[in-house]
């Protein structure tokens, strides 16, 4: 959990989710707050050898399959253009038109070739 929750805007976004409950304060404190926590349990969780324990258990081979996809280069890649070209809700349709538009002026020049040529 450590490891998701790095920043304030995780704890923003894990809170949003249900996922952590916040209680007491409000506003960027509370989730700086929520984020430190979670980063000195990791650290102490390493510490004690949490990492060795975890993949130990019942959960360690998830955690390898996990591992394993985060790695695989398509993954990467396609991770990449999510961060990069999917931030915004209304880029999924500024490139859908992108691609519409490409394969218009592929067709438009395939039959123009082929009919004037």
């Amino acid at each position: 959990m450590a490891k998701m929750l790095q920043s304030a805007e995780d704890a923003g976004v894990l809170s949003a989710a249900e996922v952590v409950q916040q209680h007491g304060g409000t506003g960027n404190e509370s989730k700086e707050e929520v984020a430190r926590f979670f980063r000195k349990m990791g650290a102490a969780s390493e510490a004690a050898g949490g990492e060795l324990l975890l993949e130990k258990s019942y959960l360690g081979r998830l955690l390898e399959k996990l591992r394993e996809r985060s790695r695989h280069p398509l993954y990467v890649m396609w991770a990449d253009v999510q961060r990069n070209y999917f931030t915004l809700p209304w880029a999924v349709v500024v490139e859908f038109v992108a691609v519409v538009t490409f394969v218009s002026s592929m067709v438009q020049t395939y039959t123009s070739v082929k009919y004037h040529g």
